[in-house]
């Protein structure tokens, strides 16, 4: 029976203690990066087979205990697999390092040792003799150290040198010398594919995509259909991503703040031309930007849902389509208009594949004081230092706006807030009155999330979910049907239906919010929650930059913003704020909405663009 009593073993010291948790399969560690072995129990599968050949991954990802060496398996026992048997032990003899050679022998030998156990090993795997000291002629003994406690390479029993560093050049934040990253979130995003794709439910999604897709991109379209691998996919991500919280001590060559559209675009631009990954400061736990606020849909987007590559509105092209993503919007859905589901799946997925992401890392001030480095400062908000060659603020539209007056509580929230209601069950209940401030997307999207027109949560009843009433306070919009429906994108016509009955009406005042404690008052009508949808502003950050100017390409295409100062740093997508270009303006489709100003279609060339061109 498998226990889940960690235990911290000594190849070096206590061989009796490895042999016993083998024997008892118990969990054990030397460390987290190196030898270690865990019970099913505390396994997460899909299993993450780091270097592990293909031909073994089935065998490993069906075992009910797995040793590891760093994040390979190198051996894992089967309840069951032999009629002759009822347990087995796999040892693959395929070489790798000679640290994780060492681990093989050790494991190997004390399975050997063990009585009633069928083991598998390669015939190179064999037990060794050693001398009635328990060393070869070269002074070491059979686990690979010698009496001073380091191996042949000159590594420590953790795996490091005396530099810190372990025989791949990582240290234990898992960074090189050379500003490279491990790749454990990349690497999960693989195995959880390769995990999904063994599924019968999984398999007719990516049979039907494969016959025009290439194999990889056809998994991951394939993933992103069916509604059960996303929902696995995105919970193995924001797990591997959690353990991706170390900050370098030393200088990368770019960091983005802001783990969006935008910097998903221009890191898969970057790795594209060569270069190596960005690291991606993301200030919340998750990792996605305003599309994957919520891990289910809780609205649509404005922009119809079409195939193809980039174009601009009324010309039946896609508007929200991100360059260098491995796959689109219309890869995902036929739906007249996606969710932000949608998006916020093939904006996790990029980053996981092309950036190095740390999450809960705010930022709080770019500097450089000293004029004669290039090198930014970039001091995060829990005040630790990253230095980097070049920053990219991609921080998208900011923070909501909040009126005067209107302090946050339980019942007044933001737009923000009101999504995130949607990844629980019943996301309305206790509400019966609702008041909106602001006309703008957010407050016709918020709209369409309180009277049941949105996207539908998991569990979602009238009884909890049915609200009597919704004041929008907007004094641009329409307040009846006729003249919604002219004025308005056909879009947001549903929205519109409602003004014809009792459940919605368009106050066309401005908003004074008064919290009671019990209700909200706007001007003195009273609502149990009012939901500010008010616009977003871009925080200030302290930056050796403050005063930020339109950055062109050799063809005059304004790509973005950059620091006046002259540094390396540079505003993109909406952060940017860029006017619309001469040839927007003679497009009435693209002016004729204002909200068209922070379009994807506006700004995902030019971020593709600044990525391509810049050295």
């Amino acid at each position: 029976m498998s226990s889940t009593t960690s235990t911290t073993v000594s190849i070096r010291r206590d061989i009796s203690a490895l042999r016993d948790a083998l024997r008892n399969r118990g969990d054990f560690a030397i460390s987290t990066r190196n030898l270690r072995g865990q019970a099913r129990l505390t396994l997460r599968y899909p299993l993450f087979t780091g270097r592990l050949p293909a031909e073994y991954s089935d065998s490993a990802q069906s075992a009910d205990y797995v040793v590891f060496s760093y994040d390979t398996p190198i051996a894992w026992h089967l309840a069951g697999q032999d009629a002759e048997r009822d347990e087995a032990w796999i040892v693959p003899g395929t070489p790798y390092s000679r640290t994780t050679t060492q681990h093989q022998t050790a494991v190997s030998d004390a399975l050997y040792s063990l009585p009633g156990n069928y083991v598998y090993i390669s015939p190179d795997l064999a037990p060794t003799i050693y001398d009635s000291d328990g060393y070869d002629s070269d002074g070491y003994n059979r686990y690979g150290y010698n009496e001073d406690g380091y191996n042949r390479d000159g590594y420590n029993e953790d795996g490091y040198d005396s530099d810190g560093y372990n025989e791949d050049g990582y240290n234990s934040d898992g960074y090189n010398e050379d500003e490279m990253r491990r790749p454990l979130v990349a690497g999960q995003l693989d195995a959880s594919l390769a995990y999904a794709a063994r599924s019968a439910n999984y398999s007719p999604a990516i049979s039907a995509l494969s016959s025009r897709m290439p194999g990889n991109v056809a998994l991951l379209a394939g993933a992103a259909v069916w509604p059960a691998t996303r929902e696995m996919i995105d919970r193995e991500l924001d797990i591997a991503w959690a353990r991706e919280r170390a900050i370098p001590s030393f200088t990368v060559p770019e960091v983005i703040i802001g783990a969006g559209v935008h910097a998903a675009i221009y890191s898969a631009i970057r790795v594209a031309n060569g270069k190596p990954k960005p690291l991606v400061l993301e200030r919340s736990d998750r990792v996605g930007g305003t599309f994957a606020i919520t891990r289910r849909p809780s609205f649509y987007l404005n922009s119809g849902n079409y195939p193809g590559l980039l174009g601009r509105p009324g010309q039946g092209q896609a508007l929200n389509y991100l360059p260098g993503a491995e796959i689109q919007p219309s890869d995902v859905s036929s739906a007249q208009y996606g969710t932000n589901a949608d998006i916020g799946f093939i904006v996790r997925a990029t980053l996981a594949r092309y950036a190095d992401v740390v999450t809960s890392a705010g930022v709080r001030a770019i500097g450089n004081d000293d004029y004669e480095s290039s090198e930014l400062q970039v001091r995060l908000t829990d005040g630790r230092l990253v230095y980097a060659r070049r920053v990219l603020d991609a921080r998208g539209l900011g923070d909501p706006i909040i009126p005067d007056g209107a302090g946050m509580s339980e019942r007044v929230i933001t737009f923000p807030d009101l999504l995130r209601r949607f990844d629980g069950d019943f996301p309305l209940q206790g509400i019966r009155r609702a008041a909106i401030i602001g006309g703008g997307d957010s407050g016709k999207v918020s709209a369409e999330c309180l009277l049941g027109i949105g996207p539908q949560a998991s569990m979602s009843v009238g009884s909890l979910d049915y609200l009597d009433r919704v004041d929008i306070y907007g004094p641009q919009l329409a307040d009846t049907a006729t003249e919604w429906y002219a004025s308005e994108r056909s879009r947001y016509s549903q929205v519109g239906s409602f003004l014809k009955t009792r459940r919605l009406s368009v106050i066309r005042e401005r908003a004074r919010v008064v919290d009671t404690g019990t209700s909200v008052l706007v001007n003195e009508q009273s609502y149990d929650t009012v939901i500010v949808a008010a616009g977003f502003t871009l925080p200030d950050i302290s930056s050796t930059g403050t005063f930020y100017s339109r950055y062109e390409s050799g063809n005059g295409l304004i790509l973005a913003r950059k620091a006046e100062s002259g540094a390396e740093s540079y505003r993109i997508g909406p952060a940017a704020a860029l006017p619309f270009t001469d040839a927007e303006e003679r497009e009435p489709a693209v002016i004729s909405r204002a909200e068209n100003v922070a379009g994807i279609f506006r700004y995902a060339a030019r971020t593709a663009a600044l990525a391509a061109s810049l050295d």
